[in-house]
């Protein structure tokens, strides 16, 4: 049996998932309010890392050093406890909102099948702030429809080396997206939705970034396309800011 958690967070305040030596990470927070939750050391590993500033909906994470089977455990705690109970030892900016017991093997990043982001932005001279904990302002002279034109080229196999940050632990630039689309959101928000078998550090920003210069007529939706077949990261777009994107869903058979 291993556990799995469905945890939400508000990455304001976090330098990312992944625990760093530095700075306070959700990954962090997370194992040291289950460590007191099960009186044990505790590890977890999550679906995805997120990066300073991003937020979840929907990341998944397995406990590493899982209950045993048998013989009585303080970590052997039902679902309930493992939701309710952690979350009374993390800060409000952090919640599990579901548990459950998967087969053994499951492993929360090498099982899962695709990842869901979504960005949203927001095309107005000012941006309320109830809204910008979650969006980005852009330019009012947005176009979307260069822009759904330009994503229409993602699905499928591709090079992302213009859409990746240095630094990243990828050795293979290639990912499969498997959808990729801009919606109408909310109080005039635009939100663009990327699921991938995976992303690069960066990526979705960077993507954001590039198609918010086609949206204003910087750079053709053909132009797009070609940077998929390996071009530099110098030749793509910007990287849009963290606070508009959100890892929504992580998919498993």
């Amino acid at each position: 049996m291993v556990r799995c958690l469905t945890v939400a967070y508000r990455g304001t305040r976090y330098a990312g998932w992944q625990r760093q030596p530095n700075a306070v990470t959700v990954q962090q927070r997370l194992e040291e309010a289950l460590e007191t939750l099960r009186a044990e050391r505790t590890r977890v590993v999550g679906a995805g890392r997120t990066d300073a500033g991003v937020h979840a909906r929907g990341q998944v994470v397995h406990v590493v050093d899982a209950p045993r089977a048998s013989g009585s455990s303080e970590a052997d705690l039902p679902d309930k406890a493992y939701v309710h109970g952690t979350n009374r030892h993390l800060p409000s900016d952090i919640r599990v909102v579901a548990a459950s017991r998967m087969p053994p093997g499951f492993h929360a990043r090498k099982s899962a099948r695709s990842k869901l982001y979504a960005y949203r932005v927001f095309p107005v001279e000012v941006l309320s702030p109830l809204d910008g904990l979650f969006a980005v302002r852009v330019d009012p002279r947005v176009r979307a429809e260069p822009m759904r034109e330009a994503l229409s080229a993602l699905p499928g196999r591709h090079d992302f080396t213009a859409f990746a940050l240095a630094g990243g632990a990828h050795t293979e630039p290639c990912r499969t997206i498997l959808r990729a689309q801009l919606e109408a959101g909310s109080r005039g928000s635009l939100v663009f939705g990327f699921e991938g078998d995976g992303f690069l550090r960066g990526m979705v920003r960077a993507l954001v970034g590039t198609l918010l210069e086609v949206g204003l007529g910087k750079r053709t939706p053909r132009e797009f396309a070609e940077l998929l077949e390996g071009a530099a990261r110098s030749q793509a777009g910007p990287t849009a800011p963290p606070e508009g994107l959100v890892l929504e869903r992580v998919r498993y058979d």
